[in-house]
């Protein structure tokens, strides 16, 4: 009878055993079922960096080191119009970007700033229809590229005496916004619009100068979205906010960001997508995209 108990509890035990190591198989296997996908995922995930990039300054250094650091010697330097097909795209803690690509017979590394990417929709002859336009920090516009339909903005809204210009659809709207602004006691003026090609080289070029090339301020020629006619850079009144992040915790940085999007205007770069966008937030600057959206 003791013989029996005691088969019988060992049999239990097994039993429980065998059911446990079964959940915990399963479990295992279906753990690195998830992983095998992510990895799948993150492989045939298309690397931002391999494409065909084109040098668009004189004087691009390239480096044959893994380090990616820019006190190192350069390897050689590439020329304003070459050519380079890129293989991956790197970031190193300083925040400078390179794009790898063979030279030579051997993998170098180029700093991203110096090379720029025009899409063919960005090709297309005659103005880019408003918002279908692709201008980011890895797609650029033409050098050429200049809306036919700018028009100057009225002194009253313009916080400079500069000339500032918008593409006319663009133009109607931010008015019916700042109108609607001011109706609410909320003073704003524009400080920047339509830029081009060159202007913005002087301004990059200039802040990469001053704070190198992990700058996070500043977009290339061609990769800004003011090229476009349809973005503008917007102030309220107090002079030490314009073009500070304060200017968002405003009333008037507050307005933009709550009706913006009534008027088909959009904040390019905010806290929430610094990371995929490679800029730092920044509450003056809209884009006219042409639709309204929802608040």
């Amino acid at each position: 009878m003791l013989r029996t108990d005691l088969s019988r509890g060992k049999t239990v035990i097994f039993g429980r055993f065998f059911l446990q190591m079964t959940h915990c198989t399963k479990t295992i296997a279906l753990l690195m079922l998830i992983m095998a996908a992510a990895m799948r995922i993150s492989q045939s995930a298309e690397d931002p960096g391999k494409k065909e990039w084109t040098v668009w300054s004189d004087g691009c250094p390239v480096y044959a080191t893994t380090q990616l650091d820019t006190e190192t010697t350069p390897l050689a330097a590439l020329s304003k119009g070459d050519v380079i097909e890129g293989i991956k795209y790197f970031r190193n803690a300083d925040y400078i970007e390179w794009i790898a690509f063979r030279h030579e017979g051997q993998i170098a590394y180029a700093p991203f700033a110096w090379l720029t990417h025009v899409p063919d929709s960005n090709k297309a002859e005659g103005d880019l229809p408003i918002g279908g336009e692709i201008v980011d920090r890895w797609n650029s516009l033409p050098d050429t590229y200049e809306p036919g339909d700018l028009v100057s903005l009225p002194a009253s809204y313009c916080y400079t005496q500069n000339e500032f210009r918008l593409r006319r659809e663009a133009w109607e709207a931010l008015k019916v916004m700042l109108d609607d602004a001011r109706a609410d006691g909320c003073k704003i003026w524009v400080a920047s619009a339509y830029r081009s090609y060159s202007w913005q080289s002087g301004k990059f070029l200039q802040k990469v100068e001053k704070e190198g090339l992990g700058q996070r301020v500043s977009a290339k020629p061609g990769h800004s979205e003011h090229q476009l006619g349809v973005t503008v850079d917007l102030v309220g009144p107090d002079p030490k906010l314009a073009l500070e992040q304060e200017f968002g915790e405003t009333k008037e940085g507050q307005w933009i960001e709550t009706h913006c999007g009534r008027y088909g205007f959009r904040l390019t770069y905010t806290e929430d997508n610094e990371t995929e966008t490679g800029y730092i937030a920044e509450p003056w600057h809209l884009r006219y995209l042409g639709k309204p959206m929802e608040e």
